[in-house]
């Protein structure tokens, strides 16, 4: 049974794959698109596709943009999924095989971990001149990390793959929300 998470994911590959094959500057139909996967043995996809209305009004929405623009958009999210799937253990080895440069650090890993493990929901950066960054939860706890020169790198890469998101407090110093995302990841991680 195909979920709608994976459905999703097979689209975003085959849009990718169908984009990859156009001119760089042309737009794709959607008729195009249905074809192409009938093509490509995704019929019962394609009968999907075309009988949700939403699906295919996103679809054509995708399709009008340049093909160089939508392949571009698509490898950015396929390469996000890589990054998330290569904390997930039994995923681990085919990303690492597949897409070596898709790599969640340990020290950023083991923040979502804590958090998780911790039922965080925010934690706040302070700062100091004569000390490293401390990251005080929400609930009073302390946030360990190893590596001060990429603490900010890895809290960045977090929320461009919304498994935090920031916000300021008065006096303006970071805050770092833990999102379902992250709570999802963690979850799948120490399950498996």
């Amino acid at each position: 049974m195909i979920t709608e998470a994976s459905a999703f994911a097979t689209i975003v590959g085959l849009l990718s794959s169908f984009s990859s094959g156009r001119k760089s500057k042309s737009i794709a139909e959607f008729a195009d698109f249905i074809s192409w996967l009938i093509d490509h043995n995704h019929q019962e996809l394609a009968k999907t596709i075309e009988q949700n209305a939403t699906t295919s009004a996103s679809i054509k929405a995708l399709l009008n943009q340049q093909s160089e623009d939508l392949h571009y958009k698509l490898d950015d999210l396929s390469h996000i999924m890589a990054i998330i799937a290569s904390r997930i253990p039994d995923l681990t080895a085919l990303v690492t095989s597949m897409v070596p440069s898709a790599e969640l650090s340990d020290q950023a890993y083991s923040i979502i971990i804590q958090m998780y493990k911790n039922k965080n929901e925010f934690f706040l950066v302070s700062k100091a001149m004569n000390r490293g960054a401390l990251l005080i939860t929400s609930n009073g706890n302390e946030i360990t990390y190893e590596d001060e020169q990429f603490l900010h790198d890895d809290l960045n890469t977090l929320v461009e793959l919304d498994l935090l998101h920031i916000d300021y407090n008065s006096q303006g110093s970071e805050m770092f929300y833990f999102t379902r995302a992250a709570a999802k990841l963690a979850s799948t991680s120490i399950c498996a």
